[in-house]
């Protein structure tokens, strides 16, 4: 178990303070210093307990690790400064091997970490990219769906899928609305699955790879709130949380069969009693769905 968040100084203005992190392999307390501020962090913890760290800073994107599950805390970490981005994301493969996905403002990089070292590979130019998830199924193949905004106005979806050397793009959708990060989510078989959700219509769409093509579904249409998050069990079915225009804040498992995905199970967590600018997260616990969300009384409840 591995805790981190980040602090700052006392007069709340001050550039400097520190990630607390909490260890439980020497239950020790550390902090990891810094001189600069930081506004968002990934963190990530792989099978064997090597930890990755990329953070949003005031002063650019910068990637921290503890390469050694053997290390304690108080083993200093080891940094690469990627620079000013617009965005980046991070995902840790189970052996161990960061992927960062990143846009600088003209294109998207895959940066991946080749010991010590990391290697960039540019999939994409001619705009800005943002919105997104990566996954790494497996070693070698590194995926990403984001919102790419092209140069010449146009938004759409993207899909892009590497394996060694061998990049190919997808677009999946253009003209949407997107406000929330698009779900990226991978089954058993490494099939890519892109959950999203419309703020123009209200509808959260599911798109599935079917070889070459794309198979798109819409899983809803009263989905009027900015809470939305999606996840996958370990059988293929997909979870989503989002904020239903006349139910209020709730949970539904979505399960694929001949006839296309439908809903199998639905919980309300919060009958109208949330607003559509509200905060929620929702992640896997177990095989269930745990949520953290805000209510219009800014009050925070914990439900799994």
């Amino acid at each position: 178990f591995l805790y981190a968040s980040t602090t700052r100084m006392n007069d709340g203005v001050t550039a400097g303070g520190s990630i607390v992190i909490m260890e439980t392999r020497d239950w020790e307390l550390s902090d990891l210093p810094f001189d600069f501020t930081v506004n968002e962090l990934d963190l990530a913890v792989d099978a064997q307990g090597r930890t990755q760290l990329l953070l949003d800073t005031d002063e650019g994107y910068y990637h921290y690790e503890r390469a050694n599950e053997l290390l304690t805390s108080s083993t200093p970490w080891g940094m690469n400064d990627f620079g000013d981005l617009t965005n980046a994301g991070m995902v840790v493969s189970s052996a161990g091997q960061p992927t960062i996905l990143a846009s600088d403002g003209s294109g998207v990089d895959f940066h991946q970490s080749t010991g010590i070292v990391f290697t960039s590979h540019e999939i994409l130019n001619g705009g800005t990219a943002s919105m997104g998830s990566i996954a790494a199924p497996i070693t070698g193949r590194s995926m990403a769906a984001y919102l790419f905004e092209f140069n010449s106005g146009t938004d759409s979806i993207v899909f892009t899928n590497q394996t060694g050397s061998a990049v190919n793009n997808d677009i999946i959708e253009s003209g949407m609305a997107i406000e929330q990060d698009i779900a990226l989510l991978v089954n058993s078989n490494h099939t890519p699955h892109i959950v999203w959700r419309d703020a123009s219509t209200h509808e959260i769409n599911l798109a599935v790879q079917n070889g070459s093509s794309w198979d798109q579904t819409v899983l809803t249409t009263d989905a009027n709130g900015s809470q939305f998050g999606a996840v996958m069990s370990g059988n293929g079915s997909i979870g989503m949380m989002y904020r239903h225009d006349t139910s209020g804040l709730q949970t539904e498992w979505f399960e694929e069969a001949a006839d296309g995905w439908s809903v199998t199970e639905s919980t309300i967590l919060s009958a109208n009693e949330t607003l559509v600018d509200g905060e929620a997260i929702v992640q896997l616990s177990g095989s269930a769905l745990e949520v953290v969300w805000e209510d219009n009384n800014s009050q925070w409840h914990h439900n799994t």
